[in-house]
């Protein structure tokens, strides 16, 4: 919204906040809908922090002391199954469509 030399334009400004989608964050949870977002520009300079906390990472994989969650993957055809084992709440891991 700030101009290249860092001054502040009204117009743009004003324009800018029109433009904002406006949301009730209560009546998205009511529609189970969400906003997400990741920034992971500001991480350039931490390379090396991110490249040891992967190996660590990939290191408990290797050896078995973290387990990925499940997958349980559904026929495109068995939506409704697929639906009535997400409602079930007894679901653990990520359901997946496959077409």
């Amino acid at each position: 919204m700030l101009e290249r030399s860092g001054r502040r334009n009204p117009l743009r400004l004003l324009w800018g906040w029109l433009r904002t989608p406006r949301f009730s964050p209560l009546a998205m949870t009511v529609a189970n809908r969400s906003v997400l977002a990741a920034n992971l520009s500001f991480l350039g300079g931490h390379a090396a922090r991110l490249r040891d906390g992967m190996l660590w990472l990939l290191g408990h994989f290797a050896e078995g002391r973290l387990v990925p969650l499940p997958v349980e993957p559904y026929p495109l055809e068995e939506v409704i199954a697929a639906h009535r084992r997400l409602e079930s709440g007894g679901t653990v891991g990520k359901i997946v469509l496959v077409p």
